[in-house]
């Protein structure tokens, strides 16, 4: 009976947790709010198919933490408006932006502090930066919004926070 209690004791650390397929020592549950964060901005997270199967990926993480309707996962390498009519439309709208840096993109905090609107869709290309650069380059819809680059030094903004990831500051509200 000891033998096997301790069988079972060492198998837990091994068991993954069902919902994000993350490893129980790396599980971050007791972290993630008890309700989804109310947030103005949608966003569209498209993620390049290599992503989806990692273990420790944290899209599922991204979209626990916020309403449903706020957050939706695109998976592929190619989209077009045959294909993918709604993502075509949050393109198409003038208030869209999508994160990515480039010679043609605009300085993000400028156009915070030069907006009168906030964004009402961003989009985000998860992947390696290839993966990211193949996604963006390759589908001609990623380049119908206004594209964004990053800053050096975060800047307050009131009612926004910022955070640090991909090498780069990253502002929300």
């Amino acid at each position: 009976v000891i033998v096997i209690s301790l069988y079972f004791e060492h198998l837990q650390d091994f068991f993954f947790f069902l919902p994000f397929s993350r490893p129980q020592k790396v599980c971050l549950c007791p972290f993630l709010p008890l309700h989804p964060l109310h947030i103005s901005t949608h966003l569209y997270i498209i993620q390049h198919p290599a992503e989806e199967s990692k273990v420790l990926r944290t899209v599922p993480l991204l979209a626990a933490c916020l309403p449903q309707d706020k957050c939706k996962v695109k998976t592929g390498r190619r989209f077009s408006e045959e294909r993918d009519p709604e993502l075509s439309n949050v393109c198409r709208k003038s208030d869209t932006l999508i994160l990515y840096p480039g010679a043609e993109a605009a300085n993000l905090e400028e156009f915070i502090l030069d907006s009168p609107t906030y964004p009402s869709t961003i989009i985000i290309i998860d992947g390696t930066w290839s993966q990211a650069k193949d996604i963006f380059y390759k589908n001609s819809l990623f380049r119908l919004p206004k594209q964004k680059d990053d800053f050096s030094f975060p800047r307050q903004i009131p009612g926004w926070s910022y955070f640090w990831d991909w090498g780069r500051w990253w502002y929300h509200y």
